[in-house]
This record gives C-alpha cells, structure tokens and sequence, in this order.
C-alpha cells in the first residue's frame, strides 16, 4: 500500500487535509478582498445610523442599487446587533421593503 502525506489545516478545530504543504485551507485562511472590507465598513456605518429595517434598507439600496432579498440578508445577518436590535428579516418582508423603497424611488416619493 502506498502512503499519501498530507497535511494538516492550522486551525485546531479544522479537519480540512492538503496534498501541499503549502495550500490554505479555504474555511479558516480566507481573507476578505478590498471591495468586501469596504462594503462591510460602509454597512456597519449604515447600521449606526438607522432606526428601522425600512431605513436601513433604502441606505442599502443606495450601495447596492441590485440587491436581491437574499444579498440583503446575508449582509443584514452579520452586522454585530443589527438584528437584535432592529429585528430579523423573513425572505418575505425582505422582498417587500426592496420593492417598495424601489417604488418609491421610481414614482419620487
């Protein structure tokens, strides 16, 4: 039987295995690229601000005129406190608000 070396992810609690020693493991050494360190930024400033998920989602849609429902969430989720504080989006409701602050935007209200 041949043996294979492999190596090990550094992360303790990671059982991801390389063939290269030199190879990163893709769940505990990825690094955010600039235009997401920024966006993040950007979204935490907007999180600040805002005092209902009606307003954080016409800020949202100011950076991200193409947003979906599930881009929303999915940078709506992360933002430390946002949720227990402003309360958490349904798909749904998502879908909604994006709708109706778009309307709004287009009839210029």
């Amino acid at each position: 039987m041949a043996e294979i070396t492999m190596y090990c992810c550094t992360s303790p609690d990671c059982r991801s295995k390389f063939r290269d020693e030199s190879e990163t493991c893709f769940f505990c050494d990825y690094e955010d690229d600039a235009e997401t360190v920024a966006l993040k930024q950007q979204l935490n400033e907007l999180a600040t601000t805002v005092n209902s998920k009606e307003e954080f989602v016409a800020g949202y849609l100011m950076i991200k005129p193409d947003a979906t429902s599930a881009s929303l969430i999915g940078d709506y989720n992360p933002i430390d406190g946002l949720g227990e504080r402003l309360g958490w989006f349904s798909p749904s409701e998502a879908r909604q608000l994006i709708d109706k602050i778009r309307s709004e935007k287009q009839s210029g209200a």
